[in-house]
């Protein structure tokens, strides 16, 4: 997308979020919406700004460059596949992994995913 940048589309959420936390505050309603709505959308923004800072000091704490953005960025690019035979074996796989993206995943703490460690999908009628 030209022109698009994610920094400043996260500092518009996170600023809309904080918009909808003083309205909760202050026992209004946003938008029409029901107020455990609007507490839940809270919950949820808040819990997105603590898994953002999260990421943010674990790139900081291993010298990374790179924003909690560019980080999900990349690992938005990994991909569990499942397939099944038509003796119905189910196999599954995980996209090749990059360099960089094995290196994301170690700077901020989280092992790589394996195969072996993917969950059954809930029905492989579909495959």
């Amino acid at each position: 997308m030209v022109g698009h940048d994610p920094e400043a589309a996260a500092r518009r959420a996170a600023k809309r979020c904080q918009q909808i936390q003083e309205l909760v505050a202050l026992g209004q309603e946003w938008g029409g919406r029901l107020e455990r709505r609007i507490r839940a959308h809270a919950l949820v923004c808040f819990l997105a700004l603590i898994l953002h800072r999260v990421l943010r000091m674990r790139l900081k704490q291993e010298g990374r460059a790179e924003s909690p953005v560019r980080l999900l960025e990349q690992l938005r690019r990994v991909h569990q596949q499942s397939a099944a035979t038509p003796g119905g074996h189910v196999v599954h796989g995980v996209t090749k992994l990059a360099a960089e993206q094995k290196a994301l995943f170690a700077a901020i703490g989280v092992p790589t995913p394996k195969p072996q460690e993917l969950a059954e999908p809930a029905s492989t009628a579909a495959l």
